[in-house]
C-alpha cells in the first residue's frame, strides 16, 4: 500500500505499538501515524507520529479523523469497549477505511487439547478470550473490510510495564529456583519480529481476514524458559517442572506462508537470541567471576 493517509494506532503506548510504529515508519518513510492512547502517552516519538487522547467512552472523537486504516491494538474486555469496537467498524464501512484487529490466541482456547489452525472458528472458555472472540464475530458479520490477528506468547522488554521475559530474568538474578507448569505449549514470538509480520499486514490492502501470527515451531514452556536461562548464562536448572497443566496454545501459522512466500517465519531460537540482545535486558545477564 503507497498511499500516506494517516495511519490510526489505537493502544499506541503499549507494548506491541512501541515496537510497530517504527517499524511502520522504517518501511514507510512518508506514512504520518494518530497515535491514541488513554492515559499514558506513547514511549516511542518522532514527528511523523501526532499523538492524541482517545477512549473508548469517547467515540465521538472519531468522527474528526480521517485516516485509512485503524489498527486496534487495545485490550479491551469491557460492554464499553465492545460498543467502541462497534464504532471502529461503522466509520471504517462509512469512509472506506479498513481495521485491522489485534486478536489473541484466547479466542480459540475453549479447546486446549490440540494445535489450532485458521480455520478455527472463534470460541473461548477465558473471559478474555470470549471478548476476543465477539470481537472477531463482530468484524465477520459487519466489517467490510477487515484484518484480524491472533498471536500467542511475546517476549522481550516492555516500556511501560514490567512485561513477562523481564519478570521472569529478575527472579533467575535474585536466585530463585522458577517453577513451570508441565504441558503448556506455545509458539513464542520476539516482539519485534511480532511487530514487523504486523506492519505487513497493515501495509497490505491484500491482507484480509483471519491470519495467525508467530514462530514456525512451538515448544513446551519449561524448555523454552530453560534455554532462555541459558542464554542470559544462568543455569537451567533454576527452571524446574511442577503439576501438569496441559494448555496448547500453539497457533498454525499458514496464510502468512502462503501470502508472503519469501519472509520466513521466526523460529523459537531466534526470539530467545533477540531477546538476549535487547539492550535494556542485560542489566539481568550474570555477570562472570574472574
Amino acid at each position: 500500500m503507497q498511499s500516506t493517509a494517516p495511519i490510526l494506532i489505537l493502544g499506541a503506548s503499549g507494548w506491541l505499538g512501541h515496537y510497530l510504529m517504527p517499524e511502520l515508519l522504517r518501511r514507510q518513510p512518508n506514512s504520518s501515524l494518530v497515535a491514541a492512547f488513554a492515559s499514558t502517552a506513547p514511549f516511542f516519538q518522532s514527528d511523523k507520529i501526532q499523538a492524541i487522547r482517545l477512549r473508548s467512552s469517547e467515540p465521538d472523537t472519531l468522527k474528526n479523523l480521517k485516516v485509512k486504516v485503524i489498527v486496534n491494538l487495545c485490550r479491551g474486555e469491557t460492554p464499553e469497549d465492545f460498543r467502541f469496537h462497534q464504532s471502529l467498524i461503522a466509520y471504517c464501512n462509512e469512509h472506506g477505511a479498513r481495521y485491522v484487529y489485534a486478536s489473541s490466541y484466547n479466542a480459540v482456547d475453549a479447546d486446549v487439547s490440540k494445535p489450532h489452525p485458521e480455520s478455527e472458528a472463534p470460541e473461548s472458555q477465558s473471559e478474555y478470550g470470549k471478548f476476543k472472540a465477539q470481537c472477531e464475530r463482530e468484524l465477520e458479520k459487519n466489517s467490510g473490510n477487515f484484518t484480524v490477528f491472533r498471536f500467542s506468547a511475546t517476549h522481550g522488554w516492555a516500556p511501560n510495564r514490567i512485561a513477562r521475559t523481564e519478570e521472569f530474568l529478575k527472579k533467575l538474578k535474585h536466585g530463585e529456583v522458577v517453577k513451570v507448569s508441565q504441558g503448556v505449549i506455545q509458539n513464542r514470538t520476539f516482539i519485534g519480529d511480532l511487530a514487523s509480520m504486523v506492519s505487513s499486514l497493515v501495509l497490505d490492502e491484500h491482507a484480509t481476514g483471519l491470519f495467525h501470527l508467530g514462530t514456525s515451531d512451538a515448544s513446551e514452556e519449561v524448555i523454552f524458559l530453560r534455554k532462555l536461562a541459558l542464554a542470559f548464562g544462568y543455569s537451567e536448572d533454576q527452571v524446574i517442572a511442577s503439576d501438569p497443566n496441559p494448555w496448547n496454545a500453539h497457533l498454525l501459522v499458514d496464510r502468512w506462508s502462503k501470502l508472503y512466500p519469501n519472509l520466513p517465519l521466526p523460529t523459537e531460537n531466534e526470539t530467545i537470541h533477540k531477546v538476549s540482545q535487547q539492550p535494556q535486558l542485560q542489566v539481568f545477564r550474570k555477570s562472570v567471576s574472574i
